[in-house]
């Protein structure tokens, strides 16, 4: 007599989508991205369409065994000099000089776990930016950048915004490598913090109408048929995409006001910080409000602590 086997229906389709999302269903075996991409094209409402991501990349980074996960039982040789402090989650506790981050310990996500055996700075920050260790010290993108990738899969929240912005200037391992011009990153390269923030050539020049751009781009679409043999490459495809792109971001007004920091009031500039990384910060902010998917905020030097570690990341946290 044949056993009668239960055929395996797998949990991802034993459960409705709401309840799968509120139990982590990213995190179940056998569920994909692919899955999740394919759930997202048929659900009636899409899922995380409007998301977005401020990475800040703080170059050198914080010292976690000081700041983050501190050892205040160790012996005095293996612990630093700061002392703990309690966190808004029982049990947990901060370095003394980050008390309002300690307040939020309930908003946020301490990874432990993460680690590798690369002891050079390009090279580690190509691998922490595109999950490829280069073989060579990287001064470029071997590979993709995170926001290079989600703004080739994701794209923006809004047609007449950027996927992917860089503040205040490009990440040296911020780029989008094979994946073309299109996915590299926005950026002002303009310190928001100073009294002379702009963004070039995100504005119209005065003397250029609105018919005068469209005549212009009138007349580049004409000269582009004279090539249509080259629309066979893919870097043209992709300079293509990018003088679109660029052309919205003039013409629409939505760029120009979410990057205008002058609409926030001075006491939320105030509280952002008066230097580069806080005001980028709230740049981000707005970006994202505005429907920029991806922004990443760089915060670099300063954390690099090779030497003077302790007095360094005292004043970094003031």
């Amino acid at each position: 007599m044949k056993s009668q086997l239960k055929r395996f229906v797998p949990l991802s389709a034993q459960l409705d989508r709401r309840t799968l999302l509120q139990i982590g269903g990213l995190g179940l075996g056998g569920w994909t991205l692919a899955d999740h991409l394919r759930l997202e094209a048929t659900a009636a409402s899409p899922v995380l369409r409007d998301t977005a991501v401020i990475q800040i990349f703080m170059g050198g980074g914080p010292s976690h065994i000081d700041m983050y996960d501190l050892k205040p039982n160790a012996p005095s040789e293996i612990r630093g000099e700061f002392s703990p402090i309690p966190s808004s989650v029982p049990g947990y506790q901060f370095c003394e000089h980050l008390p309002r981050q300690a307040a939020v310990m309930d908003k946020l996500a301490i990874v432990r776990s993460v680690q590798h055996t690369n002891p050079t700075h390009l090279p580690a920050s190509h691998w922490m930016m595109t999950g490829y260790e280069p073989t060579v010290s990287a001064k470029k993108n071997f590979n993709p950048s995170i926001g290079s990738v989600v703004s080739k899969l994701r794209g923006s929240n809004v047609p007449e915004l950027p996927g992917y912005v860089s503040l205040p200037k490009k990440q040296l391992i911020g780029g989008s490598a094979y994946l073309g011009f299109a996915h590299n990153p926005f950026a002002p390269n303009s310190d928001p913090s100073g009294d002379e923030f702009e963004v070039p050539n995100l504005a119209p020049i005065s003397e250029m109408t609105k018919l005068r751009q469209d005549k212009r781009r009138s007349l580049r679409a004409s000269l582009d048929r004279l090539g249509e043999r080259l629309k066979q490459r893919d870097d043209f495809e992709n300079l293509d995409r990018f003088s679109k792109k660029a052309y919205d971001l003039v013409t629409s007004g939505r760029a120009a006001s979410a990057f205008d920091l002058s609409q926030e009031s001075p006491q939320i500039r105030t509280q952002y910080g008066d230097h580069s990384g806080g005001q980028s910060c709230l740049l981000a902010r707005r970006l994202v409000e505005a429907g920029v998917t991806f922004v990443t905020v760089l915060s670099g030097g300063e954390w690099d602590t090779h030497t003077d570690n302790f007095r360094q990341l005292k004043n970094n946290s003031l």
